[in-house]
């Protein structure tokens, strides 16, 4: 079984090289550089099974699960470029738009890395590896900035790395979890045959006063279906009020 895994992947990996090929031969950098891409990530996952948890628009999630402040986070959108995090030997590199990496090897200023972490100018993407044993051998997780960005740069740095995702958890805002973007974009999602759990953010904003809290998720569940998103699951969390935790059915 393993064998005929391991050659269709590397039938994969020749057909990607081919159209990599062709993208060059028709003058389509962006195109090219996302199928080198597709290929690094095949030969990795040949090797470890590596999986993308691609988070889009809350670096502090990550903060949490990791249990340490490695990403810049704050009401305010920080995140302007890629942030790739994994647990491994610590270090620290950044890729420049210009080609060039560094890789900064541990003990590093931390501070230093989260103000590239906001630098979208000339930072393509930073890759930041830790001695965690909360990130499992194999996965790499992936924040972006926000979709819902006024700077366009950052829109188009999150969609450029929709290729790469095995997972995707989309993470929204309490008081704005109807907001058509977001209808909109979780349905490019589900078109685009990605894994998808939702993540509503911030439920401690929820007054149960006003609406009683079940009946506040069926309407979420119910408009999100209703726009022809298909998604695993469902989550509600709170970073303000951590034993705020609940978990939908599976759709």
């Amino acid at each position: 079984m393993e064998m005929i895994e391991t050659k269709s992947l590397q039938q994969w990996i020749y057909r990607l090289i081919a159209l990599h090929d062709e993208f060059m031969k028709l003058g389509d950098i962006a195109q090219a550089n996302k199928t080198k891409q597709l290929i690094k990530k095949c030969i990795i996952r040949n090797l470890q099974s590596l999986l993308w948890s691609f988070f889009c628009r809350k670096s502090s999630l990550i903060n949490e699960l990791i249990g340490d402040s490695l990403l810049p986070s704050s009401p305010i959108p920080t995140s302007a470029n890629l942030v790739k995090v994994k647990a491994g030997k610590p270090y620290a590199r950044v890729y420049y738009k210009s080609g060039q990496a560094i890789e900064y090897a541990a003990p590093y200023d931390y501070e230093e890395v989260k103000t590239f972490c906001r630098d979208g100018d000339t930072i393509d993407m930073i890759e930041i590896s830790d001695e965690t044993d909360a990130i499992p051998s194999g996965i790499v997780l992936m924040d972006t900035p926000g979709i819902d960005s006024t700077d366009d740069a950052h829109r188009l740095a999150t969609e450029s790395a929709l290729h790469l995702a095995d997972v995707i958890f989309y993470v929204m805002d309490y008081n704005h979890v109807q907001a058509e973007l977001n209808f909109e974009f979780t349905k490019r999602l589900s078109q685009y045959g990605k894994t998808l759990y939702l993540v509503i953010n911030q439920i401690d904003k929820h007054r149960e006063q006003e609406l009683s809290f079940s009946q506040f998720t069926r309407s979420v569940e119910e408009a999100f279906q209703q726009w022809g998103v298909t998604f695993e699951r469902m989550f509600y969390t709170s970073l303000k009020q951590k034993s705020m935790y609940i978990m939908s059915s599976m759709n």
